[in-house]
């Protein structure tokens, strides 16, 4: 499993959760994002693990040879489904909107760039309350943040 990220931690429960036990949580969410989501529910992504793999299925191409056999060992032959992971992008940038000012002070500008979001956003959340478990972190009084 990989070595994921100490910011972003997304609920490693249902199908998503199982998978990412197999191939890490980044893997597992650069899979779930390349894939299109269910034309009846689009918060849902479903993908196909073959038992045998192949150099040119598009599973490989997304996350390689290694976490693709893994899957393939693990759910070879199933149907996956899970969330798209929508609903977690705003907490996760919020989190990293404030993780990335109070850790090295950047700017709004820099903070923009950096996570490719506009000066606007992160401006209004710096402004607005840190999200929860942020405190732990970073033990600060965060008015007066911008």
């Amino acid at each position: 499993m990989s070595n994921d990220g100490d910011l972003l931690q997304l609920p490693l429960d249902g199908v998503f959760g199982e998978v990412a036990e197999f191939i890490g949580a980044d893997a597992a969410v650069t899979l779930v994002n390349s894939m299109r989501p269910s034309t009846s529910r689009s918060w849902r992504v479903c993908f196909y693990v073959p038992k045998r793999l192949k150099v040119d299925y598009s599973l490989v191409r997304i996350i390689g040879w290694r976490d693709a056999s893994c899957l393939s060992r693990s759910f070879g032959g199933e149907i996956l489904q899970t969330s798209n992971l929508r609903m977690h992008e705003r907490e996760w940038r919020s989190i990293s909107i404030f993780a990335l000012h109070l850790r090295s002070n950047a700017s709004v500008h820099r903070i923009a760039e950096e996570l490719g979001v506009d000066r606007t956003t992160v401006a209004k959340t710096l402004s607005g309350k840190p999200p929860e478990g942020l405190n732990a972190w970073f033990p600060l009084n965060f008015k007066g943040l911008v």
